[in-house]
């Protein structure tokens, strides 16, 4: 009867050792499937952080280009303002010429012959208006634009004008 107790006892026993090595190789697998999903997360998270780190890296360069962009403009609305000002400087110093002249020749006694001047500056004034774009509030130019229309206009004025 030991005997048989014995037995039964290194049975157990062996049973027991069975059931813990069974037990210690599925807790094994379960680490291993463990570190495997977390170092997955762990490399989809670094994928997700690069995404969003060049996603800011483009609304940046988004914002700085469009941040030239607007100052590019204002530049150009501010430069347009000043030929706008100048043109009506130049405007009403002929209109006063003009005026003077007259003046002049009514105290002279003569005829008032209107000078040429106010057709010319009324050309020059409509030409530039046209050739700079300046009604349309959307329009930008630059500095070698602007240039070239002041030059066409120019040449068209002498021509008109009778002057090379």
């Amino acid at each position: 009867a030991a005997a048989e107790a014995a037995a039964a006892a290194a049975a157990a026993a062996a049973s027991a050792a069975a059931d813990k090595d069974a037990k210690i190789a599925e807790l094994e697998a379960a680490v291993e499937e463990a570190t495997t999903a977390v170092q997955a997360r762990a490399d989809e998270a670094e994928e997700e952080k690069n995404a969003m780190l060049a996603e800011a890296a483009a609304v940046a360069a988004a914002e700085a280009a469009k941040s030239a962009k607007v100052e590019a403009e204002e530049a150009a609305a501010a430069e347009i303002e000043a030929l706008k000002a100048e043109l009506a400087q130049a405007k009403e110093a002929a209109e006063q010429a003009e005026a003077d002249a007259v003046a002049a020749i009514q105290a002279g006694g003569g005829k008032p012959e209107a000078p040429p001047i106010k057709a010319i500056m009324e050309d020059i004034y409509t030409m530039l208006y046209q050739g700079l774009n300046l009604g349309d509030k959307e329009a930008s130019q630059t500095g070698t634009q602007i240039n070239k229309s002041l030059r066409g206009v120019l040449k068209q004025i002498a021509q008109k004008h009778g002057s090379a």
